[in-house]
């Protein structure tokens, strides 16, 4: 799959992102922090559970009946109990799986489902990077596979894999992401090219924010802001420059139409 050159980043103004432009650090979330439950999930069958149990404890005797004994068990926790489970998944999962945390971005600039479920409804930012200016940060991207149905782990090969995928109802975000056991990931000050702010967000934070931007040496960081002309979205940079983003194209309308809404033309 092809990289994008610009990756994009919703966000609310909240701690998170003030620490993001001032220590130039993406936060990495906990599978717990996660919007979607099955996100850094696992689910493995009855048989794959034996195969890993065998697999991990190769080294000992035991009997054909004990054996059935903890795969029904784990069978039952599976569909009852999830405490426990998760405690009978962890024993056979590697160790590493379960640190690992995520950060994600999109290839989408204006995605006005994203603006309501990450942006606050419009009173937060899209930050746009420049992969081009950071070798790692666009090294450490990769993009998530959407299918109709998440698969069962069969082999510890899959664990990785289960890390870039998600359910089709999902992939209208077309995401990357970056994902690691530490809880923040540094990037370069120069691959921010602009902070979007959204319909809702007061003016008087954007013009803080240009002083902001200055004092952590992000002064050559584009700031926008998104507004509505007519039936047009439109971006407007510091400079007053407009870019017209809608997605809304009018259709052409016949003289017949014309002349039955004539009261609007």
């Amino acid at each position: 799959m092809n990289k994008p050159r610009y990756i994009y980043k919703y966000h609310k103004l909240n701690i998170f992102f003030f620490e993001l432009i001032t220590s130039k650090e993406f936060y990495l979330a906990s599978r717990e922090e996660l919007n979607d439950p099955f996100d850094l999930s696992i689910s493995i069958s009855k048989d794959s559970f034996q195969k890993f149990y065998i697999e991990k404890y190769s080294h000992l005797e035991y009997k054909a009946s004990d054996l059935k004994n903890i795969t029904d068990l784990f069978e039952y926790y599976r569909v009852n109990e999830k405490s426990e489970y998760n405690r009978l998944l962890k024993d056979v999962v590697p160790q590493e799986y379960w640190e690992n945390r995520t950060t994600c971005f999109t290839e989408e600039a204006n995605n006005s489902l994203m603006w309501s479920h990450y942006s606050d409804n419009h009173n937060g930012v899209c930050i746009k990077f420049d992969l081009s200016k950071d070798e790692k940060l666009n090294n450490s991207l990769t993009p998530i596979k959407y299918l109709k149905r998440i698969p069962e782990i069969k082999q510890q090969t899959d664990f990785k894999k289960f890390l870039y995928l998600k359910e089709e109802s999902w992939s209208s975000e077309k995401e990357w992401r970056i994902v690691s056991n530490k809880i923040k990931f540094p990037f370069k000050p120069e691959a921010i090219n602009e902070i979007i702010f959204g319909l809702n967000t007061p003016n008087n934070i954007i013009s803080w924010f240009s002083y902001l931007l200055e004092g952590v040496y992000l002064s050559d960081v584009i700031l926008s802001k998104l507004q509505i002309k007519g039936n047009r979205l439109i971006k407007t940079n510091q400079w007053g420059n407009e870019v017209n983003i809608s997605h809304f194209r009018p259709k052409k309308i016949s003289k017949a139409e014309k002349e039955k809404w004539k009261f609007l033309y």
